[in-house]
């Protein structure tokens, strides 16, 4: 298995419906492809984690990098794994804000304007604790007598985070739909970008049940 991390710029501002479109081809292309990851956004910045096996992700990254949606393509991080960050996400998403960063350990004190490619191509430990944060507060199942409480605490954030995320896309399809109302109309391309969100998110809901 093999992990790579990149950082970029948006090449113009993204409207909500952008990253809706964005997501959705994640959601659609990664699951053929066995490929797990987290993009986050912020500050017109992109952080993506991409986890599968080693040709696949580097060639998905190649494929990347040749988007003209963004642009100062730059891979930070690249590493064989043992196990993924994401298993459970074909694209996990995080939209950073400052009151976000302000949840993570160590970065409480962290501007959301420092989120940006130069600053985090030389500040690799920061690229770390984001990537990270999906294990903060998670461990393995143990063999000791508590074993069957900590499977139960590891489901149980499991299914929160499952919560956090649908409630993130929802949060995204709603504001596309109020940008469409802004421009006074809600075209063809937009009505099958939000059926197809709506089609992933009682997916992923179906499959948060059944793991619960």
């Amino acid at each position: 298995m093999f992990r790579l991390i990149y950082v970029s710029e948006e090449s113009a501002p993204f409207s909500v419906s952008n990253l809706l479109e964005l997501l959705n081809q994640c959601h659609v292309n990664n699951p053929r492809l066995n490929v797990t990851g987290m993009l986050m956004y912020g500050n017109g910045t992109f952080l993506q984690t991409i986890e599968g096996e080693e040709e696949v992700v580097k060639a998905l990254a190649e494929k990347i990098s040749r988007d003209r949606r963004h642009r100062g393509f730059k891979v930070v991080r690249t590493e064989t794994i043992r196990e993924r960050l994401y298993p459970d996400w074909s694209m996990r998403f995080e939209r950073l804000t400052e009151e976000s960063l302000r949840k993570v350990p160590g970065l409480r004190d962290f501007a959301l304007k420092k989120f940006n490619r130069d600053y985090l191509g030389t500040h690799l430990e920061l690229v770390d604790t984001l990537a990270a944060r999906p294990r903060q507060g998670a461990s393995e199942p143990s063999t000791s007598d508590g074993d069957h409480l900590q499977r139960q605490l590891v489901e149980l954030r499991k299914a929160l985070d499952a919560s956090q995320q649908r409630q993130e896309m929802a949060a995204l399809l709603i504001e596309s739909l109020i940008e469409s109302a802004t421009r006074g109309r809600l075209d063809d391309p937009q009505l099958r970008l939000c059926r197809s969100m709506l089609t992933s998110l009682r997916g992923r809901s179906k499959g948060a049940v059944a793991r619960a």
